[in-house]
């Protein structure tokens, strides 16, 4: 991990940059690979709130066809 990357995931674990801008500027499409990054780094992973939950849940039944 370059010290770029660890700078943006540090940020959004500050709450300095969302989880999209984060993604974008690391390069990942999935937020399971933000996860594994920040873990990876050593950095406090918190769990997503209930409406982010939802929009996931929504997302993939979307993708996959399936009910959420």
């Amino acid at each position: 991990m370059d010290y770029d990357e660890l700078r943006v995931l540090q940020a959004y674990a500050s709450g300095e940059l969302s989880r999209t801008t984060a993604m974008e500027r690391i390069g990942v499409d999935w937020y399971g690979d933000l996860l594994v990054r920040m873990t990876a780094a050593g950095l406090r992973v918190t769990e997503p709130s209930s409406a982010d939950k939802q929009r996931m849940r929504e997302s993939v039944a979307k993708i996959f066809g399936t009910e959420s």
